[in-house]
């Protein structure tokens, strides 16, 4: 914005990563550490943006229309902060420290309504067949919520990096699941900064059969799959959507989008405007 209105630029770019293990937000002795993102910062000079807009309609159509949606942004954010000062929260430093920005379908229970039945959980449990529940009520706190262990849809799942087998992946509404080709390494449970992935036993080892025996042929080490990792994807199956949720007595049980729960979905700060920038 600062290079299209030609305006020095007046507000902050952030860009979070995942909180490392000191929050203890693992079930113990089952997590190892959250792997370190890598920030990259990309600088377009101002000739080559300009050039771009003269020459890219398109381009320029979506730029000028992001710029009145952050101008219309910052005058309804200055007009209620005008009426009502205590309107502007301000995200603090537990809410990074949680990780909670990364939250695209973040689980909270609201602990002033919540009467400890335990519904959401039997519901996550019946939503399965194979009768594992992908929600924990327990984890920290956030103002009256419980942050349950589950999985939040992270923007930056960093659980999908380095899976041998290709077994983790996103489903069509950016769900994160777990293929039933999983050999159980627990790699995507270890990367996890949140404790959502738990590895689930095998009664009966999983093991070649006769066909797969031949084409391996007999030189090939093959261990059995004793375990496999399992994770909440959001009942994609299901037409009404997370079982957690709908299951709860007293709404107690809700899925959020962090960012504009808790805060404005678009972050304005200043006269020219900006959108905090997430990596």
């Amino acid at each position: 914005m600062g290079v299209v209105l030609d305006l020095p630029r007046n507000a902050t770019c952030v860009a979070y990563d995942h909180p490392d293990s000191g929050f203890h937000q693992r079930i113990p002795d089952s997590r190892t550490g959250g792997v370190p993102s890598r920030v990259e910062l990309v600088k377009i000079p101002q000739d080559a943006l300009r050039a771009l807009m003269k020459s890219s309609p398109l381009v320029k159509s979506s730029i000028d229309a992001t710029i009145r949606q952050r101008q219309e942004g910052t005058r309804q954010q200055t007009q209620r902060f005008a009426i009502d000062p205590a309107s502007q929260r301000q995200r603090t430093p537990r809410f990074d420290e949680l990780g909670l920005v990364q939250g695209q379908q973040l689980m909270l229970i609201d602990l002033d309504r919540c009467t400890r039945c335990g519904a959401c959980v039997d519901a996550c449990v019946a939503a399965h067949d194979d009768g594992n529940t992908r929600l924990y009520l327990d984890g920290p706190r956030y103002e009256n919520y419980l942050v349950p262990l589950t999985c939040r849809k992270c923007l930056d799942p960093v659980c999908m990096i380095g899976c041998p087998v290709g077994a983790i992946n996103r489903g069509n509404s950016g769900e994160i699941q777990v293929r039933d080709w999983c050999i159980g390494c627990r790699l995507c449970a270890d990367q996890c900064p949140y404790g959502s992935i738990q590895m689930n036993h095998l009664s009966v080892p999983v093991e070649p059969d006769e066909q797969q025996w031949r084409l391996l042929g007999p030189d090939v080490e093959v261990k059995a799959v004793i375990s496999r990792a399992v994770v909440c994807d959001m009942c994609s199956s299901l037409p009404g959507g997370p079982s957690c949720v709908y299951s709860c007595p007293h709404e107690a049980a809700i899925r959020v989008d962090s960012k504009g729960f808790f805060f404005d979905s678009v972050e304005i700060s200043g006269g020219t405007g900006s959108l905090e920038s997430v990596s």
